[in-house]
């Protein structure tokens, strides 16, 4: 497996995880899961109720590093990757204001998302520079 191919399937395990958490009942209302981004929320925003902004800026930047790594080998690639998580990211909110009865759309999560989207793939791409810059010879993943 090359490391392209680890990428790939990472940010397709993140993009199925996203869309089920994304279509099912409000995580906020369950509890102790979501105790972690109201932390960072409070800590970052000083404003703990804004842990679910944290979620979706994660989740979505974990998308954007795992698919920038993945499916892009230039810079210019990566804008596409930016367009396709921002359709993504319409996509399911407007998914949570029509097809659920806990969840809405809401227009701060889309900015979250699309915060998230972009620090991550400008992650990927520092990552991929130093990567370049200092001739750093990653061998494939051993996965058998």
């Amino acid at each position: 497996m090359s490391y392209a191919q680890f990428w790939r399937i990472n940010a397709v395990v993140i993009l199925v995880l996203v869309t089920i958490v994304s279509l099912t009942p409000d995580p906020e209302k369950i509890g102790k899961v979501m105790d972690w981004s109201a932390w960072i929320a409070a800590l970052v925003l000083g404003d703990p109720m804004s842990g679910d902004k944290v979620s979706h800026f994660m989740a979505y930047g974990a998308l954007g590093f795992f698919s920038t790594l993945g499916f892009t080998t230039a810079k210019r690639q990566a804008g596409l990757v930016f367009l396709a998580l921002l359709g993504y990211g319409l996509l399911m909110e407007v998914c949570q204001g029509m097809f659920t009865s806990t969840r809405t759309s809401d227009a701060l999560d889309f900015l979250a998302n699309n915060l998230g989207a972009l620090s991550g793939i400008l992650g990927a791409l520092v990552v991929r520079a130093l990567v370049q810059h200092y001739g750093i010879h990653i061998r494939t993943p051993v996965i058998r």
